[in-house]
């Protein structure tokens, strides 16, 4: 029996790549505001000094799709920011059926920092089908050192919840009457001095639009 589980732990790491107990990968809950851009921030902690390039495909759930610039394109700033780790590599994204695939690499061979924090923020948009909270995932993460050693990285999965569902949504032209003269905040939940001219805006516990 101790065999076949050598035998098999040894065809694990053949199949999924080296596995090191010190890389792993975590993203934040997500926030998720109908027709505005929220950030999906993955950290990432490992120890070797030679990664060169890694890949990830990120799911997401229906309503919710990878950001665009203004000619339909997915682009840097717009699409995702790589963080100052490795700020000179280049970012290549597949859309697949049901997922997207990130590859993330440089001609030159830089090294990304190791150490832990903040690797790649990518930017969504959820349109107004997604309610209360849904699940997104990041599969197959695997790191490549320059002698092209993989590291492969657990699956990991993240919350993204609507952040207009906590509370209730009235659409109105004016603004509300029974919420009299309770405090008025926008949806990042800052005070305001007055109602907006447009847009959402919350008061007496729930929200509002103004046209």
């Amino acid at each position: 029996m101790s065999k076949l589980k050598s035998f098999l732990a040894l065809l694990l790491l053949l199949v999924t790549g080296s596995i090191h107990a010190d890389d792993n990968i975590s993203v934040a809950s997500v926030t998720l505001t109908p027709g505005e851009v929220s950030d999906v921030i993955i950290n990432c902690e490992f120890t070797s000094e030679n990664i060169t390039l890694y890949q990830l495909d990120l799911y997401l759930p229906d309503g919710v799709t990878l950001a665009k610039n203004s000619k339909g394109r997915y682009a840097a700033g717009t699409t995702y920011v790589l963080s100052d780790r490795h700020d000179e590599h280049v970012v290549s994204i597949a859309e697949r059926e049901g997922f997207y695939r990130f590859v993330v690499s440089n001609n030159s061979l830089y090294t990304i920092e190791p150490g832990s924090g903040e690797l790649l923020r990518l930017k969504v948009v959820a349109d107004n089908t997604v309610s209360g909270t849904q699940n997104g995932s990041i599969k197959k993460f695997s790191m490549f050192e320059t002698d092209e050693t993989e590291h492969a990285m657990a699956d990991v999965t993240f919350e993204m919840t609507n952040s207009t569902m906590a509370i209730g949504e009235v659409k109105t032209e004016a603004g509300p009457d029974a919420a009299g003269n309770a405090p008025i905040y926008d949806l990042n939940g800052r005070k305001l001095t007055e109602k907006p001219s447009s847009g959402y805006y919350i008061q007496g516990g729930k929200k509002f639009f103004v046209k």
